[in-house]
């Protein structure tokens, strides 16, 4: 297996949508990238309330994260 990264990486995406609407637009995104880019797995995609932790696989590698939707 691959290395490990150290530090995490945080992106923060503004919007003025709500949470709600937010949520309801996130929600089917990753679905929606791997439909439309075959070589993306989606391997693990768990929601509890506004947060999904999820991990992919492209090309033999594999990223994991999650997203925390906000106000």
């Amino acid at each position: 297996m691959g290395q490990a990264v150290s530090e995490p990486l945080v992106i923060t995406i503004g919007h003025k949508l709500g949470k709600e609407e937010a949520l309801r637009r996130v929600k089917p995104a990753l679905s929606k990238a791997s439909d439309t880019f075959p070589v993306l797995k989606v391997e693990e995609e768990l929601w509890s309330g506004a947060r999904i932790d999820f991990r992919v696989r492209a090309l033999g590698q594999v990223a994991a994260g999650n997203v925390l939707v906000g106000e």
